[in-house]
């Protein structure tokens, strides 16, 4: 049974050794970030987190301004004064 637990120890420790270089990404920190960046899927601008889950993974993502205009609540120059 040890002999069982050092291979299984020697096959974790040294499996990351193993890989294809096809699959590592060459890229700079600031590559990786803009690729990883959530967007929003109707305007694609860049987004923290879904506004209308609140979730950062979400697969249909929507900005604050899209979600309004979505959803009809955007009136455009509703006041000359602006307020």
């Amino acid at each position: 049974m040890t002999v069982l637990k050092a291979v299984g120890e020697s096959v974790e420790r040294y499996c990351a050794a193993l890989y294809d270089e096809r699959d590592l990404v060459l890229a700079t920190h600031d590559e990786l970030e803009d690729d990883a960046a959530l967007r929003c899927t109707e305007c694609g601008d860049r987004i923290e987190e879904c506004e209308c889950c609140e979730r950062t993974d979400c697969p249909a993502a929507v900005c604050f301004e899209c979600m309004v205009a979505e959803l009809g609540e955007s009136v455009v120059g509703i006041h000359d004064h602006g307020g």
